[in-house]
């Protein structure tokens, strides 16, 4: 009798382990097959913008497409492959539309505290640029001085990241190298020739992070005699029982060929109940603005109001307005809004 048993155990605990290594898929976190150590998931974005004096515009903003293999404990491999404004009412896009690398990197884990990551990844600076995927933002409109003519968004290169224990607190410390110059194909305007970054970031509290970061860099083909840009950063992020309060101020230093430029954004978030939360944004920009085609000089102050429901966690839909004395190529007045999901 005990033998059956046994073997009756035995046969259950083989048919669970079948069970667990099967491939399930979760809303919000993706595809997972345990038996490859893989994980496929991403995120969609629909919006809709109607700016004053111009007719309204219905798009596909972003459709991504993640990747996650962690072939052992110290290898993680990630890549975001993402089908860009591919679908537009005022811009036929359908036979141009192509999936960008937007992320491609290899993480190394040398230990508990140091972890080595190369290949392209989102540049760590602020708070806003490493975690723009839209279902994860509370806006549909990005703050100006988070947008590439500021900085570029991505880097292609090496990066150590460390993580310490300071006065029973975390402290992280990333530093970085680029070199997009040769390891990205796709070389424009918003892309980094070559740079030296770092950031720190600071848990003074379990609520109040406190980052600080610096970069040096050159732009990819904006002036033949392009200046290397300096740019310093503080931000912060405060998070109490659904309040949120977060900042990023960034001064960008780029000599007489790119000129200087500071900005600044105050957003803070109010739960209003039934998964609605109220978002107030300031925005300030000063200084001189590289655009895909021009550069323009000029002082910017904006705000932003808006409302954000999440009536599930990978799910979010925004509306909002952006208002105030902008200009109106930077950053014109309008009405903005949009569904987004992790799937």
């Amino acid at each position: 009798m005990a033998l059956k048993y046994s073997l009756l155990f035995c046969y259950s605990a083989l048919v669970m382990a079948e069970q667990s290594i099967e491939p399930n898929y979760h809303w919000g976190r993706g595809l997972k097959i345990p038996a490859a150590n893989l994980i496929i998931g991403g995120y969609v974005n629909a919006s809709y913008k109607n700016f004053d004096h111009n007719p309204g515009t219905a798009a596909l903003d972003d459709f991504s497409l993640f990747t996650t293999w962690n072939p052992t404990s110290r290898l993680h491999f990630f890549s975001e492959l993402e089908l860009e404004d591919s679908v537009n009412t005022n811009k036929v896009k359908f036979s141009r539309a192509k999936f960008l690398v937007e992320r491609l990197y290899v993480d190394f884990l040398v230990n508990e505290t140091y972890k080595l990551r190369f290949g392209k990844f989102l540049t760590p600076l602020g708070i806003w640029n490493t975690i723009h995927a839209a279902p994860l933002v509370w806006t549909t409109s990005r703050p100006l001085v988070t947008e590439g003519f500021v900085f570029p968004a991505h880097a292609n290169g090496l990066m150590v990241n460390s993580k310490f224990i300071l006065s029973d607190h975390n402290l992280e410390v990333s530093v970085y190298v680029d070199d997009s110059r040769d390891l990205d194909p796709h070389k424009n305007k918003t892309v980094f020739k070559n740079a030296l970054g770092t950031r720190i970031n600071y848990e003074i509290f379990d609520y109040l992070h406190v980052g600080f970061s610096y970069l040096t860099f050159k732009n990819q083909a904006i002036f033949i005699h392009s200046d290397r840009n300096h740019l310093f950063g503080v931000d912060f992020l405060w998070k109490k029982k659904d309040f949120e309060l977060q900042s990023e101020i960034a001064y960008r230093h780029g000599g007489k060929w790119e000129g200087n430029e500071t900005g600044l954004y105050l957003q803070a978030v109010v739960p209003l109940g039934h998964h609605f939360s109220a978002v107030g944004r300031y925005e300030f920009l000063n200084g001189t603005h590289q655009l895909h085609n021009i550069s323009e000089t000029g002082t910017i102050n904006l705000g932003v109001a808006g409302l954000a429901w999440r009536p599930y966690s990978p799910l979010v839909i925004k509306a909002e307005y952006r208002f105030g004395g902008n200009n109106s190529l930077v950053a014109p007045s309008g009405f903005f809004t949009s569904i987004s999901t992790f799937f």
